[in-house]
Order: structure tokens, then C-alpha cells, then sequence
């Protein structure tokens, strides 16, 4: 249940990382990293990783990769319009042409619109419904992709099978998940789709 707040003042920084399709992390000018969820927006859920049971909802991935490609790295101004929850909700702006990035997910339909008291529920309502009527993103017709993630961060014997792979390929793209520590990664191969700590 959303409880609303005063808007907070407006403040600027850099997204960090995405842990979602509607979860970022902006970093300040002076370090200082916040972590809020996209105003007025929810997008499919990741599984908790190290949870072998749990999947992710259908289009989680994609929700967060879209996210991810458009903001991370960007400079951004935020404001904080209310709680949800213990969690921060803020209507964010990214990038010169300041594209509201709540506007942005659900238009290109890797987000729905939740019901409440923001600025723009209107601009996405609209955009949902265009998207919805697009056949875009979580809206596409058909079954949803699944997919799968080798985690080779938990076996060891299928670890040392994926090191010949990565020492035969020499270079392999791939995606910074998580860092552990300095010097300490956890990287998503995407050729592969599998996990792998990086020391």
C-alpha cells in the first residue's frame, strides 16, 4: 500500500545499475548512492537469485535490459513523490531531452501503470493502453520467451567445463550482475546465458 508523501526536492545525479524493470540506483555528484523505484510503475519480477525454485515472471529480463540499455550511465534529475511501502518512489528524467523514464517503460510496454496519486497517471494510462493496443512488450501476444540461467557461481564441476569455453573464445561480452567486492565480479555471459564469478 502506497502511503503519499510530500514530493521531495529535485536532485540530480547518475544511474548507477538497474535492478529491475522499475528499481534503480542513482549515484550523487558526491558519491551518495539512493535507490528508488520508478513512480506509478510496476514491471515483471526477477527471482531471487540463489533460490533454485523461484523463476522469474514472464518478461522480467527483457523489462530490466530495457531499463538498463536506456539509463545506465545516464545523468538523470529525480524527485521523490512518495513511499511505497519503506521503498522511495520517484518520478525520474534522464538524458538532455529529459525522458520520463516511467513514461518510457510502459510505453515501449515492459511496464504496467499501478493505480495511484501521481503527477502523470494519466500520460500513463495512455501510454499503456497504445502499448496494450501495439501488442509491445509484456502486451506481445503468444507465449512469453523463458529463460533460463546457468548459475556457475554454485557448481563447480560445470564451472570448470564453461573454463575451457572461455579460454577457447578469448573474448566473451558480457554483463557486470553484481560486484562482490573490489576485484570480485559476478558477470551474465549472454551467448551462454550463464552466471560465472569473476576474481
Amino acid at each position: 500500500m502506497s502511503s503519499p508523501v510530500l514530493p521531495g526536492p529535485w536532485l540530480s545525479g547518475t544511474v548507477a545499475s538497474v535492478l529491475s524493470g522499475d528499481s534503480l540506483v542513482i549515484r550523487s555528484s558526491s558519491g551518495a548512492e539512493k535507490t528508488v523505484l520508478l513512480a506509478g510503475i510496476a514491471a515483471p519480477r526477477l527471482a531471487r537469485r540463489g533460490d533454485d525454485s523461484a523463476r522469474d515472471e514472464p518478461h522480467a529480463f527483457q523489462s530490466r535490459e530495457f531499463l538498463r540499455k536506456r539509463a545506465v550511465g545516464a545523468p538523470v534529475v529525480f524527485r521523490v513523490e512518495y513511499l511505497a511501502g519503506q521503498k522511495e518512489a520517484a518520478s525520474v528524467f534522464v538524458g538532455k531531452e529529459k525522458e520520463n523514464l516511467s513514461l518510457c517503460c510502459v510505453g515501449n510496454g515492459w511496464s504496467r501503470t499501478k493505480a495511484g496519486q501521481h503527477a502523470n497517471a494519466a500520460e500513463l494510462s495512455a501510454a499503456e493502453a497504445a502499448a496494450r493496443a501495439a501488442g509491445r512488450g509484456v502486451w506481445a501476444k503468444g507465449e512469453p520467451p523463458v529463460r533460463r540461467v546457468k548459475d556457475l557461481t554454485r557448481d563447480a564441476h560445470a564451472a570448470k567445463t564453461f573454463l575451457g569455453f572461455l579460454q577457447r573464445a578469448g573474448r566473451v561480452a558480457c554483463l557486470v550482475e553484481f560486484v562482490i567486492s573490489p576485484g570480485r565480479l559476478k558477470l551474465l555471459v549472454h551467448k551462454e546465458n550463464a552466471e560465472v564469478r569473476q576474481a
